[in-house]
């Protein structure tokens, strides 16, 4: 064999090896996903239960708007995960902080705003019976959410992926909480912290263990 045609060789064998990648679409555009998705848990919400029964006492701009808001902060949560996930890019643990608090603090809003147009509470001997199954709901609303984000964000995972799954955590949890608002009537603090926010925790700590579970296979591969 010549050198030209070993040359030749050699150069087919590496283009068949390193065939181009298609670079990924911008985080924002990713994330897309987060409003369609949102859209099927309130028409979910609304389609097999029924509007929280005291609607009559918000203002629709109110009452949606507020989930509107705490869907858009979740979806800038979800852009910040991405970005983070992307291989090379350093984000500064200010940076991810900030990103993760967005829709706690939005949360924090809505449930005040709430509790101060119509206090309400489950009647008694029905608080854990009317508390579990909203944290179930939420939990199955945002496990759903929780899955789609990491498959879009997989492809860097082995660099961040605690970090990207405790984010996608916060931002899956908290939109489910917010579609689930629409049927949910009780405002109290304990319901709405022990239950609303003990789903969303729970999704939290369910996204940190699936990035160390993919972390360790990462390493082991």
């Amino acid at each position: 064999m010549t050198e030209d045609q070993l040359y030749k060789k050699l150069r087919d064998k590496l283009s068949d090896e390193f065939t181009p990648v298609k670079p990924l679409e911008r985080a924002w555009k990713r994330a897309l996903w987060f409003f369609p998705i949102s859209l099927v848990f309130i028409a979910a919400t609304l389609a097999v239960f029924h509007l929280r029964s005291d609607s009559v006492n918000f203002h629709p701009m109110a009452l949606f708007g507020l989930i509107f808001l705490q869907i858009l902060a979740c979806y800038l949560a979800i852009i910040a995960s991405l970005e983070t996930s992307i291989p090379g890019s350093f984000k500064s643990p200010i940076f991810l902080i900030t990103a993760g608090l967005t829709g706690p603090v939005v949360f924090g809003i809505a449930s005040w705003i709430a509790f101060r147009v119509s206090p309400n509470q489950p009647l008694s001997g029905q608080e854990w019976k009317v508390g579990f199954a909203c944290l179930s709901v939420i939990g199955i609303f945002g496990l759903l959410a929780l899955l789609i984000g990491y498959w879009l964000a997989r492809s860097g995972l082995p660099f961040r992926a605690k970090s990207v799954g405790v984010i996608l955590g916060i931002g899956s949890g908290f939109t489910a909480e917010a579609a689930w608002r629409l049927h949910c009537p009780y405002t109290s603090w304990d319901h709405i912290l022990i239950f609303h926010g003990g789903a969303v925790l729970l999704l939290l700590l369910t996204g940190l263990a699936m990035g160390y579970l993919w972390g360790k296979k990462d390493l082991r591969s």
